[in-house]
């Protein structure tokens, strides 16, 4: 049976497993769930909802905001103030890169959270679920993550969560109508 998938006005869980996209969503204004995704992790913390993220968060969340195609998405203004047209220079990226992740990491406390760690029973599982959903790397380890606490909700705009079996996969319902 593939994922549930879920409004982000249903009733919050007590433990929800973040996917980078939502965070991504969250912090940036020019992604295209950003204001969904605020809302919805504003509602999160009036429900004192526990998160989980894995190590891997911030590594594949530097990943995406230094891609060329992200920088040049964000306003002029965040880009000239940064001065990105400099990006060559190793202090406008620096600069940049920290005050992304501060950006993640004040994000996330205001949250009880947890980190977890990708150690021999999350890449056993994330083998697994590559093979067993066709799942890429990292997101099978965002999943293994997951199932390593015991967490089935699950918030992602990814598609390919749709195919996992007992998931509850919060999406706002982005795909509802379509075949999974």
């Amino acid at each position: 049976m593939p994922a549930t998938e879920l409004a982000f006005s249903n009733p919050p869980p007590r433990a929800l497993y973040l996917d980078t996209d939502v965070l991504i969503n969250y912090l940036v204004s020019s992604e295209p769930h950003h204001q969904r995704s605020r809302t919805f992790l504003e509602r999160l913390l009036a429900q004192d909802t526990t998160l989980y993220v894995s190590s891997l968060t911030w590594i594949e969340y530097a990943h995406v905001i230094t891609r060329d195609d992200f920088r040049r998405r964000l306003s002029q203004e965040i880009r000239q103030r940064l001065r990105l047209d400099r990006w060559g220079d190793r202090a406008v990226r620096q600069r940049y890169l920290q005050e992304y992740v501060q950006a993640l990491d004040e994000l996330l406390a205001q949250f009880e959270w947890a980190e977890v760690f990708p150690l021999v029973d999350v890449r056993q599982a994330a083998l697994g679920f590559m093979d067993q959903y066709n799942l890429d790397g990292q997101d099978a380890i965002h999943l293994a993550s997951a199932f390593s606490h015991g967490v089935v909700d699950f918030a992602s705009f990814d598609r390919v969560y749709r195919r996992v079996d007992g998931l509850h996969l919060w999406n706002d319902l982005i795909y509802a109508g379509q075949s999974a």
